[in-house]
């Protein structure tokens, strides 16, 4: 993953990550592969009655790649995924 290509299209949208940000996203993004598009879930947050977390995962799957107790933040990561990875050439098969 060119992680600072990521950071530069986050940021263009006006949601910068902190460095916590990013080491969490570079570190859960490699466990999650695949094609499937990345939404955002909310969660009910560990702390204050009725706070929520929102989440980014890839389709069905568990593992969040970033949080954020801001809901708009989380599409910005989330849309910014989803463009970083169609601007992504697709891999060589070998064949030929």
């Amino acid at each position: 993953m060119r992680l600072e290509e990521l950071q530069a299209l986050v940021a263009q949208r006006g949601a910068a990550l902190s460095g916590e940000e990013s080491a969490y996203l570079e570190k859960w993004y490699r466990q999650c592969p695949g094609k499937e598009q990345w939404d955002v879930r909310a969660y009910a947050a560990l702390s204050g009655v009725g706070a929520r977390e929102y989440r980014v995962i890839r389709g069905s799957g568990g593992q969040d790649v970033y949080r954020s107790s801001d809901r708009e933040r989380a599409t910005v990561v989330r849309t910014a995924l989803n463009e970083f990875e169609s601007l992504e050439p697709p891999a060589l098969s070998g064949v030929g």
